[in-house]
């Protein structure tokens, strides 16, 4: 799937999701910032990554905010918005 959705399902429940740098899946989650991104196979990288944040409790916290306010930015209502507003804006040129 190019764009799971279900990424964004988890960020917005408050769980920090790891994904691979494979398609569309670095355009919903920004490492160490949104969730977990790693390279494709790179096992040894992942492990790294979530026992920095099982280590690091604020990090995770911060992640964890992090990730559910950028689920918000995927809001089917805000998107809406978005192309309506945009629609209007080149319908006045």
């Amino acid at each position: 799937e190019n764009f799971p959705l279900v990424l964004l399902e988890a960020q917005a429940s408050g769980t920090v999701p790891a994904g691979s740098k494979v398609g569309g899946i670095p355009e919903i989650i920004e490492d160490m910032e949104t969730g977990i991104l790693f390279d494709l196979n790179d096992i040894h990288g992942l492990t790294q990554k979530v026992s920095k944040l099982i280590e690091d409790k604020k990090l995770y916290h911060t992640v964890r905010e992090k990730a559910i306010m950028n689920s918000k930015k995927f809001d089917i209502k805000e998107k809406t918005k978005e192309y309506v507003d945009l629609i209007f804006s080149v319908s006045e040129r």
